[in-house]
């Protein structure tokens, strides 16, 4: 059940271990020991994955810009932050989009969005991240985490229309290995067209270190996604298939193979 506007948006454990799971991977294979991060986040109404993170180690984040759309959301938001400036962190509030964050500093960033949707052609969201990328908001050093909709989907004959090319390079024709394919991947789809339409794909190397499958109670099946950018080059099939990326389970707190996330 989605949280209507006014409501506070509090969310289960399960999420938050999800979230220092794949950023302990992300930390431990793409970044530099001690290396100093901006953290960006759609933070929600009580910031919660910035004051975990911040116990991790705070230069995680050494600035802080979290977004809040939603007016009512955006006044909750404030109260939290006030506290968190209070304990002398340096963080902004925004009433604005995600998509319209502005990089002015070369420092590394982490970038979290978190959705409560869906990660796809759907929400228009290739040709947001495309934007990022384009624009060097997103770039190479970055780490960027993803939560995107497990539960529901626009149905096998939407998902075949929507990343066509993708299966088409796959060689994916079946109907239950592409749902498969499409459940631990389409974040993946959904950056690879993303750099696709901006003509990035030599350029910038995206990689996904790992997927993570939960559920709170109340709230729909979501899945957690970790990815590393890196100068170099962007091939579809390495992004969905490389062995490298590790699969969890927080409903069951196990590692699971590909066929079964």
């Amino acid at each position: 059940m989605a949280a209507s506007e006014t409501d506070r948006l509090i969310y289960g454990h399960r999420k938050y271990a999800a979230l220092h799971l794949m950023l302990s991977r992300l930390i431990r294979h793409s970044s530099t020991p001690g290396s100093e991060y901006i953290y960006v986040t759609l933070g929600g109404t009580e910031l919660r994955d910035v004051q975990s993170i911040r116990f991790i180690d705070p230069k995680l984040i050494t600035k802080v810009f979290s977004f809040e759309n939603r007016k009512e959301r955006f006044h909750l938001a404030e109260k939290t932050v006030s506290n968190l400036q209070s304990h002398g962190l340096s963080i902004r509030l925004t009433h604005g989009s995600f998509f319209d964050y502005r990089r002015t500093e070369e420092t590394p960033h982490i970038f979290f969005l978190d959705l409560e949707g869906i990660c796809a052609t759907w929400g228009g969201y290739d040709d947001k991240l495309g934007e990022m990328f384009q624009n060097e908001v997103i770039r190479e050093g970055d780490l960027l985490l993803i939560t995107s909709g497990l539960g529901r989907d626009k149905g096998i004959k939407e998902i075949f229309t929507a990343f066509s090319g993708e299966y088409s390079v796959l060689n994916v024709t079946d109907d239950g290995e592409a749902r498969k394919l499409y459940r631990r991947s389409h974040p993946s789809f959904t950056l690879f067209k993303g750099l696709n339409k901006k003509g990035l794909l030599g350029e910038l190397q995206v990689r996904c270190l790992g997927c993570i499958k939960y559920k709170d109670p109340k709230r729909f099946p979501m899945g957690l996604y970790g990815y590393a950018v890196t100068k170099g080059v962007t091939n579809l099939k390495k992004l969905v298939n490389d062995t490298n990326i590790q699969y969890f389970d927080m409903n069951h707190l196990q590692c699971c193979v590909l066929g079964d996330f």
